[in-house]
């Protein structure tokens, strides 16, 4: 299967691109989400649920989150249901800048933290969280970790599992330590061996001057050189032409010689 001939940096690649991927479509649909609605209370039962005393030593109000966002602060936080219920999640979109409903406008700088912040003195449950994990860059960021983790690390282990180990890769060594230390292993040539080939050069040289003929010899297998013919050109006298002979011609429409002679 090609997929395990992919280096695990080649994964590690493709799970960052998919977190990308994700991570802006995260932000994207973030961005389309309805404010107000189910699930939302008012800037009034907000207030109100603020200044609740504890009931049965549980607080009224509790894990107050502000979450950001483009033209309010969206707040989540849990509300007590009853004496003896369960904490429900609900939601309220802060405007900006907040002006608190007993008319108290603190300036145009003032937001839903500062109000928090105020009310924390007398209730310390309502102190507010922050959460950065829904920030641009930290969606983005964090599903590009997890894509890396999850199809950098995960996913090639499980290629091997079920495919096996990939095929090895066949190396070559171009110039690499792995061609210097074959070379020096090369068996050198000895003096000993230079000394020998001399010899054999030598053998050869006077073996050729052995069978070179002399210049004697040289002269007498040189042949004469071949003797040209000079050719005698004859006169060819042109023939007579044949005197035209008379002829009869025969027919209405297509002339046809007769032969004989006859009508």
């Amino acid at each position: 299967m090609r997929l395990q001939l992919l280096r695990p940096w080649h994964w590690i690649l493709i799970g960052l691109a998919m977190g990308l991927i994700v991570g802006v479509a995260a932000v994207l649909s973030g961005r389309n989400e309805q404010i107000g609605g189910a699930g939302f209370i008012s800037q009034r039962q907000f207030e109100q649920a603020l200044l609740m005393p504890p009931v049965r030593g549980r607080p009224y109000v509790q894990s107050v989150v502000i979450h950001p966002a483009d033209e309010v602060d969206l707040l989540t936080m849990d509300v007590l249901a009853g004496p003896v219920g369960d904490y429900q999640t609900v939601r309220f979109a802060a405007p900006r800048p907040y002006i608190p409903k007993d008319g108290t406008s603190k300036g145009a700088t003032y937001v839903v933290a500062e109000y928090l912040k105020d009310m924390s003195r007398a209730n310390p449950a309502v102190v507010p969280g922050y959460a950065w994990w829904d920030e641009l860059w930290a969606v983005i960021v964090i599903r590009m970790v997890a894509g890396m983790l999850i199809v950098g690390g995960v996913w090639p282990v499980v290629l091997r599992l079920v495919y096996g180990p990939p095929p090895e890769r066949v190396r070559f060594d171009v110039g690499g330590p792995g061609v210097a230390a074959r070379a020096a292993a090369k068996p050198q040539a000895t003096e000993e061996d230079r000394r020998h080939l001399e010899e054999l050069e030598a053998e050869m040289m006077a073996g050729m001057a052995a069978t070179e003929p002399t210049p004697d010899v040289r002269e007498v297998q040189r042949s004469p050189d071949p003797e040209v013919r000079v050719l005698a050109g004859e006169t060819v006298e042109a023939r007579p032409e044949a005197p035209p002979q008379e002829k009869d011609y025969r027919g209405e429409y297509y002339p046809v010689e007769k032969k004989g002679g006859g009508r």
